[in-house]
């Protein structure tokens, strides 16, 4: 969608919902945040769990078309757009919320949405989906860096998962270039470092307790809003690249039958029938010298299917 496009669906989305909890995710936010080079062809909302259902009713009475998972608004051009519905099972009033930089709508503020990039790395590692990682990754290095060139005020409490261990650490192993991020950021780096530092130590303590019959004191770590993102298949939906688009596989061409021809153009399978018309295509009798040598008709190579990845967040 150009930016016209999507701020109109913003607005229809929010005239449907405006009076019910809801927030734009995902690549539809991450825009609004003001990132390019990537366009959304659909948008998820993310809702509490408890609105799940009235989301979607109020959806179906203003006319959008009723899906499994989702709606389809109908736009001003006659495309019908569509909206998925997401939902978290505990704490979506404790998620940064603010208004779109474009429309009347409501967005997840940049650092809820930086945790629900983190969420979506964690996810993708665990499916072991390289190139998927690599773009979540982009997105993580998007947040941060706008965070820092606005100056905004880091607030951990928006950042569970993002500041969590699990993230953190393996984050920050792989690319180097990320504490310096940041802590331009704002994010004070050491401190969690030492925080995840005392949580492995405390657990080895507890383990070696474990080993004489002795219950530890560690508690588990509270995980993030977005570990526990579904849709209303009740499918797990945390942050979800689609890296394949049928529309973008050009479909093989069928391969004819293969025929032969004598040096006289005439056909020589016993199969096909011979008549006026298969008798005028005939092939080219190629004269050198004393001998006329007659030259095989080939069929036309396959082409290859074009695998285009499409960085379509939904």
């Amino acid at each position: 969608m150009d930016p016209e496009e999507l701020k109109e669906l913003f607005n229809l989305i929010h005239e449907a919902l405006s009076h019910v909890p809801y927030a734009i995710c995902g690549l539809g936010a991450l825009i609004d945040h003001g990132l390019t080079g990537r366009k959304a062809s659909r948008i998820s909302i993310l809702c509490p769990q408890e609105s799940k259902n009235n989301v979607k009713a109020w959806a179906a009475a203003s006319g959008y078309h009723v899906y499994a998972d989702s709606v389809g608004v109908s736009m001003r051009s006659g495309t019908i757009r569509r909206v998925r519905i997401k939902y978290v099972d505990f704490g979506f009033e404790s998620l940064q919320r603010t208004r779109s930089s474009f429309s009347g709508a409501t967005v997840l503020g940049l650092l809820s949405q930086l945790d629900n990039v983190a969420a979506g790395y964690l996810d993708n590692r665990k499916r072991g989906n390289e190139r998927a990682l690599q773009i979540v990754a982009g997105d993580v290095f998007f947040c941060l860096r706008t965070i820092a060139s606005r100056r905004l005020h880091v607030e951990s409490r928006f950042l569970p998962t993002f500041l969590g261990e699990d993230f953190f650490a393996g984050f920050t192993a792989r690319y180097p270039e990320a504490r310096p991020e940041m802590a331009k950021a704002g994010i004070d780096v050491s401190s969690v470092l030492v925080k995840h530092r005392t949580a492995s130590t405390l657990r080895d303590h507890n383990e070696m307790l474990n080993q004489y019959g002795m219950a530890g004191d560690v508690v588990p770590p509270t995980p993030g809003q977005f570990e526990h993102m579904r849709d209303l298949k009740d499918s797990k939906s945390v942050y979800t690249i689609k890296e394949q688009d049928s529309h973008d596989i050009a479909e093989p061409m069928p391969r004819p039958p293969e025929q032969t021809y004598r040096h006289d153009g005439k056909n020589l399978d016993s199969n096909i029938e011979s008549d006026q018309s298969t008798q005028d295509l005939r092939a080219p009798i190629r004269t050198s010298g004393r001998t006329n040598i007659g030259r095989s008709l080939t069929a036309p190579k396959t082409p290859k299917a074009v695998d285009r990845p499409v960085a379509d967040w939904i």
